[in-house]
């Protein structure tokens, strides 16, 4: 054999083995999950258990973390690499490591790689990080412009838009509100994002709210509630959150009703499930108006107030103005608004 074409084949030999390793590499981070939860074994033990299984879901990131890495040291330009590394960097930080310091190990990566889509991977890591970090001093508004001015058309656009639509404040939050509706006028999430802002914006304003209950038949105006201190609580029969909440927002009515507290609930139930929020009022004692919107989630007014979990908690004062959405201690400041 000629020399020449036996170094050519040791070559391609040499190729076809280093891609069956990088492909080794992935399966074996495919392979890393977490355990699976176990409700039986959590129903007998609690607690204890689930502290147990948060160690064993923390190990086992640990481990993937590691094999991620030891797949970029080995295969840096692998292009199945971003998606791996911003799942590594995010976790990093949610395993306690600073902003800053999941920052230094993006700038590290990226200068051993010519891929750009690591750098668009690195570019997105840093603002999530630095998004969810509250001791953050990045200046988000301007990260979010710089990678919308880059990386508009990347699919990790939209993520990111979502993620700081929910987890940013003020005027940062305002900021990408009015971007998202702006890039995304046709999302479901436009509407809920506009509604949340409008959240903000009512406080101290009046709350108004007219419907029939769906229980009685009879036309609510909260505007006769004038002199009540009024809790709108949003649910759904189909939330596991929403039925726990019903036994304690009981207990809240009949403790301070005579005081002057009125519920009205405003039920996210689907189209189909009228007689369901009925039986369901009756059988759990709900005394209080209820407003069937019939549209689950999607229904306009949801929309219209930035609903996006259940259940959530409105509080009305005695003017009718609102004061206050899902506060820390419930009880706490039905008492003060009771007192004002």
């Amino acid at each position: 054999m000629r020399p020449v074409f036996a170094l050519g084949l040791l070559g391609l030999a040499c190729l076809a083995l280093a891609q069956k390793t990088a492909d080794e590499h992935f399966e074996g981070i495919q392979k890393e999950v977490p355990p699976p939860f176990s409700q039986p074994i959590y129903a007998q033990e609690g607690q204890k258990y689930l502290d147990q299984y948060k160690k064993e879901v923390r190990k086992s990131e640990d481990r993937r973390n590691d094999l991620i890495k030891a797949f970029f040291d080995a295969f840096p330009d692998d292009p199945r690499l971003p998606d791996l590394m911003v799942q590594r960097w995010v976790s990093l930080f949610n395993s306690g490591d600073s902003s800053a310091k999941v920052g230094k190990d993006i700038d590290d990566s990226i200068k051993k790689t010519e891929s750009e889509d690591m750098a668009v991977a690195g570019m997105f890591s840093r603002l999530v990080v630095n998004i969810l970090d509250p001791k953050s001093k990045m200046d988000v508004s301007k990260g979010i412009d710089e990678f919308r001015k880059k990386y508009k058309s990347d699919k990790r656009y939209k993520q990111l838009m979502q993620l700081a639509a929910v987890q940013t404040d003020g005027d940062t939050r305002r900021h990408v509100i009015d971007l998202f509706a702006k890039d995304f006028p046709d999302s479901e999430f436009t509407a809920l994002y506009q509604g949340q802002l409008k959240q903000s914006d009512s406080i101290g304003k009046p709350f108004p709210l007219k419907f029939k209950d769906a229980v009685t038949g009879k036309d609510v105006d909260i505007k006769d509630f004038a002199g009540k201190v009024v809790l709108v609580q949003w649910w759904s029969t189909k939330s596991a959150q929403s039925r726990e909440a019903v036994s304690p927002t009981r207990s809240l009515y009949e403790k301070y009703h005579d005081q002057g507290l009125e519920v009205i609930g405003v039920s996210l139930d689907p189209s189909d499930s009228l007689d369901v929020v009925k039986e369901f009022v009756a059988s759990h004692r709900m005394p209080w108006p209820q407003d069937y919107l019939g549209d689950g989630m999607k229904s306009a007014l949801g929309q219209e107030w930035g609903i996006m979990t259940l259940p959530t908690h409105f509080l009305i004062d005695k003017k009718g103005l609102l004061r206050q959405i899902e506060p820390l201690d419930l009880e706490q400041e039905v008492k003060k608004l009771l007192k004002g």
